[in-house]
């Protein structure tokens, strides 16, 4: 599938809105990096919902964050880590 269809006109957008997504963008494969651009995806998520449905924000508030600042995934229980040393 040619990729360039995806995010035609993006170039066009106001600077307000894309610029908090440059942080979203991994940068490396490591667990790090990706649990850092997670919890900035997170951020943007709930500016967007806080300014376009506030009463949702705060519904999906508390499961959010819990999720940026989660130290497992979802298939493993608290105090184990995905790595396999």
């Amino acid at each position: 599938m040619s990729s360039a269809h995806h995010a035609k006109g993006a170039h066009l957008l106001p600077e307000d809105l894309t610029a908090p997504l440059e942080a979203t963008l991994v940068r490396s494969p490591g667990e790090p990096e990706l649990r850092r651009a997670l919890a900035a995806i997170i951020t943007v998520l709930t500016g967007q919902l806080e300014r376009s449905d506030p009463a949702l924000a705060a519904r999906l508030r508390t499961m959010l964050t819990e999720l940026a600042g989660s130290n497992h995934g979802p298939d493993l229980p608290p105090g184990h880590t995905s790595d396999h040393r």
